[in-house]
């Protein structure tokens, strides 16, 4: 848990927003599933501390803005940025399938072919990022989201809030630490060679890509190569399984009771006024 203290705790209103369970946390911020009352949609909520210094909410606020300016279906989809009761809050699309953690942990690693549609994901999000004159600086496993887009599950790169760029960081740097994550995703699932030579090859070259968009190219080709050159079954001890589309049914319950109790609590207390 987080140093600072919990804020909003569970079931309280923040302007519009309904809290609801905290999804996680960081050194200043904590992060909530919320319904958005005014547009009617579950979102993620990061809550900062009160004592968030300006220059670090400035950078903040400069990285939503120039993140919600880019148009990719990569990067995840971020609502805006506000304030309330003297803390700065961010809203963005809720990830109901979670980061790619959470399945590492319940299905293991994924199969060479997920892993290099993921990142090749991953790596067009970058691009994209790249070509606006921006730079991630925290490309690693919690910056990674999974959706579903039908049967398929795609990658989003998630915004560093905790952690902005710093001024010095470079493209370059962010290809390189992509490539770290292709080789922590495949780690322990399939030895060198056993993966496919097209994995093999592109996992030797991450250090010789020009462009994040160049490594994207790259991955899409090794995705394309023939059965053989790259292993597309699933880990054979614990194979990911098809995720939900959406928010549970439970989640939204819960939210819905949340509103109406919150609003009742208000009608209480206009009738004790008058």
């Amino acid at each position: 848990m987080s140093e600072h203290p919990a804020f909003p705790d569970p079931g309280a209103v923040l302007g519009r927003y309904a809290v609801g369970r905290r999804l996680g946390d960081g050194p200043d911020s904590d992060v909530f599933e919320a319904m958005d009352e005014q547009e009617q949609r579950l979102v993620a909520l990061t809550v900062f501390s009160e004592d968030l210094d300006g220059a670090r909410e400035q950078r903040v606020r400069e990285l939503v803005t120039a993140w919600t300016a880019i148009n990719s279906s990569h990067l995840l989809p971020v609502h805006e940025v506000g304030e309330e009761e003297g803390r700065l809050w961010v809203s963005a699309q809720l990830a109901p399938e979670g980061g790619i953690d959470r399945l590492r942990e319940q299905y293991g690693p994924p199969a060479p072919a997920t892993a290099v549609a993921l990142v090749a994901d991953l790596a067009a999000g970058l691009a994209d990022l790249h070509e606006a004159g921006l730079v991630h600086g925290s490309v690693d496993t919690e910056h990674v989201l999974l959706h579903q887009e039908g049967e398929v599950v795609r990658a989003w790169l998630a915004p560093p809030l905790v952690s902005p760029p710093d001024p010095g960081a470079l493209p370059a740097d962010d290809v390189r630490a992509l490539g770290d994550l292709l080789a922590t995703l495949v780690e322990g699932a399939h030895e060198p060679g056993a993966r496919g030579a097209e994995l093999d090859r592109v996992l030797a070259s991450v250090g010789s890509y020009p462009s994040a968009a160049a490594f994207r190219d790259d991955l899409v080709r090794a995705g394309e190569a023939p059965r053989g050159q790259i292993v597309v079954e699933p880990s054979p001890s614990r194979p990911y399984a098809p995720m939900p589309g959406g928010p549970s049914r439970l989640s939204m319950v819960l939210l819905f009771l949340v509103v109406l109790v919150a609003a009742i609590a208000a009608l209480i207390g206009i009738d004790a006024a008058l």
